[in-house]
């Protein structure tokens, strides 16, 4: 069997199952699909990075609509941080881009490790994980979809990484 995957921003994906171009999608947003996980959430900075004196928090996140970013606006306002998004990015690639940069703070999946050539900030609120979905398109497989479920299910249940 041939697969192919696509990474895009979850109404892209869900669209793209609607039009019958996809067969299915892990998106972080319940989207009609069913839950095969979830995915820890940690904030990175560039190394040695420091928030600037005054004037609040630089965030860096992926344009709206976002789940991780209205988590993080939340998250840092309510520690009375006054966070701002200094750099908004279309798509993850560019606020890790943006981040080892040293532009600001970026609230990120972390699925073991965090993204090369940047730290953890334990320093900052902890974030409930993401919720992953898994959604078909309609006529697609069931069986296909069973599979990936149980595939997604049984590795997002082994730890992923040591406990801080």
């Amino acid at each position: 069997m041939r697969l192919r995957f696509r990474v895009d921003r979850t109404a892209r994906l869900v669209d793209a199952l609607e039009r019958g171009s996809l067969d299915l999608a892990v998106v972080l947003t319940d989207a009609g699909g069913s839950s095969v996980g979830a995915l820890p959430l940690r904030w990175f900075a560039a190394p040695g990075w420091a928030p600037p004196e005054a004037g609040g928090w630089p965030l860096i996140a992926v344009e709206e609509p976002c789940l991780l970013r209205q988590r993080a606006l939340a998250a840092l306002d309510a520690r009375g941080l006054e966070p701002y998004v200094a750099c908004e990015c279309g798509y993850v690639a560019g606020v890790v881009d943006a981040a080892r940069a040293g532009l600001g703070v970026a609230l990120l999946a972390d699925a073991g490790g965090g993204p090369l050539g940047l730290e953890e900030r334990p320093d900052l609120p902890p974030i409930a994980p993401v919720s992953l979905h898994l959604r078909a398109r309609r006529g697609a497989d069931p069986a296909l979809g069973a599979a990936v479920a149980k595939a997604l299910r049984g590795t997002l249940a082994t730890p992923l990484r040591a406990a801080s």
